[in-house]
């Protein structure tokens, strides 16, 4: 595992500190869940468009919706992009918008804005 960006945030709202990591050398974004006994849990993975592996993750509520969301910027065989993950109605993350070709850091802060 090499990684390249962690998030520690409560991503699952079950009231323990989660872990959001990016890999770019695994296809998706690992998730450890905390175990609420100073542990995390082992690494779940959740699917990117295109079998993407993510390079970078910000935590925050993006959708206003009051649920974390994650900002993913990602890279493929076909190029840089970036995901917005809408977080957990149901303890997990889905894609809810793929931005092909995004860039990385800098489109990142755009997001922030």
């Amino acid at each position: 595992m090499v990684l390249t960006d962690l998030e520690v945030a409560d991503v699952t709202t079950d009231g323990r500190p989660d872990a959001l990591v990016a890999d770019p050398a695994t296809p998706g974004l690992g998730l450890l869940r905390g175990t609420g006994q100073g542990r995390l849990g082992p690494r779940v993975g959740s699917a990117m468009p295109g079998n993407a592996a993510a390079t970078a993750v910000a935590v925050a509520d993006f959708t206003n919706d009051g649920l974390p969301d994650a900002a993913v910027a990602t890279v493929s065989a076909s190029g840089n992009g970036l995901a917005v993950l809408r977080g957990p109605r149901r303890r997990d993350v889905r894609v809810e918008r793929d931005h092909p070709r995004a860039g990385h850091r800098r489109d990142r802060r755009r997001l922030q804005r």
